[in-house]
């Protein structure tokens, strides 16, 4: 009886550190798909885009739809906040010349509370 019990304890933490190993795998997983979205904005908006003909600014524009909206799928909701918040301050969410605009239309936003940055939360 007494290692029947033995075994279940063992058993519980077996699976509750692989738990923790799973969590922390799908962290890192998620941070690193945060940082290639950023990263591969940076690259694309270090560019001097001043003498982009409209035709440029919008191919820009729906790159950066479909990086979005594929990361979006990707990460949890506190990173999508982040990349919310991102897109906004940089002006592709309002305002500024709209063929830069970002429509994110079917994206997947449920969870974001937007009344507030997430960094203050």
């Amino acid at each position: 009886m007494q290692q029947n019990s033995t075994s279940y304890r063992n058993r519980l933490n077996d699976l509750a550190i692989a738990d923790r190993q799973r969590q922390q795998s799908d962290e890192i997983q998620k941070d690193a798909i945060w940082s290639s979205y950023i990263k591969d904005l940076e690259r694309l908006f270090m560019k001097n885009t001043q003498n982009y003909s409209v035709d440029e600014q919008r191919m820009r524009a729906a790159f950066v739809r479909a990086k979005s909206l594929t990361t979006l799928r990707q990460i949890d909701v506190k990173r999508k906040g982040y990349l919310i918040q991102f897109l906004y301050e940089a002006d592709l969410l309002h305002g500024g010349d709209k063929n830069n605009l970002i429509d994110l239309s079917g994206a997947d936003l449920s969870g974001i509370h937007l009344g507030s940055s997430p960094t203050s939360r």
